[in-house]
Order: C-alpha cells, then sequence, then structure tokens
C-alpha cells in the first residue's frame, strides 16, 4: 500500500468516527449512552436495563435512573495503526477460566504462532482474552475460574507487547479490561458472523459501524420491555378502576397472575407513578 494511500484511508477511518460521534450528539441523551455501550460490544441486559431506566426519566415515569453517559470518539474503534504493534506474550493468568498455568505463552514476532492442546487446556480461553483486549467484532467474557481455590477472585494476566521496538508489561483485569492492542484486530470463528452473509460472501464492514446495529438490536429489546410495561399499566389502572365503581372484574388471583407475566419488568413499572 502506497503512503498516498494510506494517508486517504486513515482520512476516512477518522471521518467516519468523526460523522458518527457528530450524528449522536444530536440525539437524546438515553440514546447517546446506548450507543456508548454499544461501541465495542452488544449491550448487555444490563444495559438495555440501565438504558430503559434513562429512557423513562427523560419521559417524567421515574425518578431513579443513572446518570447518562454520552458517546466519545475514543470509544469507536480506530482501525487505524499508526506504529507497529506486536504482543509477545500472555502471562501469569490468575483465575482465568481453565488457563492453570502461570508460564507464558509466547508468540512468535515474524511468523506464525501454533497453539494446541487436548479438550480444556486453556486454547480458548487464550482466544478470549485476546479479543477483550484487542479490537474484536464479538467479545466474550473471561470468566474466573471455578475450580480455583479463590474462585471469586477477579480474573487477570499480564500481557507484554512491544511497540516501535520497546517493550513493555500490562496488568490486565478482565474483569473491566483495557485496551492494550488498539490497532489489532481479532478474527476467530464468533466474530465470523459479522463478517459473512446468509449466502457466504464475504462482507467487510468497517467495526465502528457495527455500532449501528448493535444499537437497533438494542432497541428492539427496549421496545418488548416497554410494551410489557405498558400492558401492564394499563391492567393495573383498569383493575383498580373497576374497584373504585365496585366492579369488580377481575379476580385477585387473576391480577397475581398477570403480575408474574410482566415480573422482569415489574421494578420500571413499580417507579412509574402511573403505578402509584
Amino acid at each position: 500500500m502506497s503512503v498516498a494511500t494510506r494517508a486517504r484511508a486513515y482520512s476516512s477511518e477518522v471521518d467516519i468516527r468523526q460523522r458518527i460521534l457528530a450524528w449522536s450528539q444530536n440525539e437524546p441523551p438515553w440514546r447517546q449512552d446506548l450507543l456508548r455501550r454499544v461501541a465495542a460490544s452488544e449491550a448487555t441486559d444490563a444495559d438495555c436495563s440501565e438504558v430503559l431506566e434513562l429512557l423513562l426519566k427523560e419521559k417524567g415515569l421515574t425518578d431513579v435512573a443513572p446518570a447518562p453517559a454520552p458517546l466519545r470518539l475514543g470509544d469507536l474503534a480506530d482501525e487505524s495503526a499508526r506504529s507497529a504493534e506486536v504482543i509477545v506474550e500472555i502471562g501469569r493468568c490468575a483465575n482465568v477460566n481453565s488457563i492453570a498455568s502461570e508460564d507464558p505463552l509466547t508468540f512468535e514476532p515474524g511468523g506464525i504462532t501454533l497453539v494446541y492442546g487436548h479438550n480444556a487446556a486453556g486454547k480458548s480461553s487464550y482466544a478470549r482474552a485476546l479479543k477483550s483486549i484487542a479490537r474484536a467484532a464479538h467479545r466474550e467474557p473471561v470468566l474466573p475460574n471455578l475450580f480455583a481455590p479463590s474462585p471469586t477472585k477477579e480474573p487477570q494476566a499480564v500481557v507484554e507487547v512491544e511497540v516501535d521496538g520497546v517493550r513493555s508489561p500490562h496488568i490486565v483485569s478482565f474483569a473491566n479490561p483495557q485496551l492494550v492492542l488498539p490497532s489489532t484486530t481479532v478474527f476467530d470463528g464468533r466474530c465470523a458472523s459479522a463478517y459473512l452473509g446468509s449466502r457466504r460472501k464475504v462482507e467487510f464492514t468497517p467495526i465502528p459501524l457495527l455500532l449501528f446495529g448493535r444499537a437497533a438490536s438494542a432497541q428492539q429489546r427496549q421496545s418488548v420491555r416497554i410494551l410489557r410495561i405498558s400492558l401492564f399499566l394499563v391492567r393495573r389502572i383498569s383493575f383498580v378502576s373497576c374497584r373504585r365503581r365496585g366492579v369488580l372484574t377481575s379476580s385477585r388471583t387473576e391480577e397475581i397472575a398477570w403480575q408474574k407475566r410482566v415480573s422482569c419488568d415489574h421494578d420500571f413499572a413499580r417507579k412509574s407513578p402511573a403505578h402509584s
């Protein structure tokens, strides 16, 4: 790739990230917070719950919600490598999945490193660890070893990286991993779904643009929750109205059964003034 081509590619990458950021700043605070959460990976159930609380608070339906945090430029993947990054080793693994040895896994800087072993030896654990410290279209949590003496201890490891000929160790806590390899992209079988279509045609999507699909998926899940809350409140108001008029069209047993059907969203409904 020529210098001019690299410069155009870098300019285009920066432009994509800046345009996404500029667009997000005109969105309501709850959506800005959602975009920040899905910038690197899919939204978790906890993410959806907190974003829904933000939405309900903006609409005046609850007083309890976390402070919104908007999307920042640093949250968006920067795929333009500005300096040579080489991972040297991952070692001193403590409570990292099924990795039992603290001996480092070293990487060949100028060639291919082949990692092999028996089932449950820790090969997939190293892949999860790599995806959590580099760019990846799909991430998985690095969980503690349930069979370790202290299974509740946070998993961590020491990652040694060489940048511009200088080596430096990084202590990584996988409960809140840091981006040690910002210019490195990890690809495995689970990442393939982000690039392969139904007809097995390779489709390249710049990693920053994956944010939109994740946000749409999260908002679809939000709409289901909102529908459940709405149905619960309508049912509740109808029941109270009939009881005040002395006409009970629903028994207490039926009301309890209805509450169980929407129990997963009952906390949100309970925070609403309409439920008081």
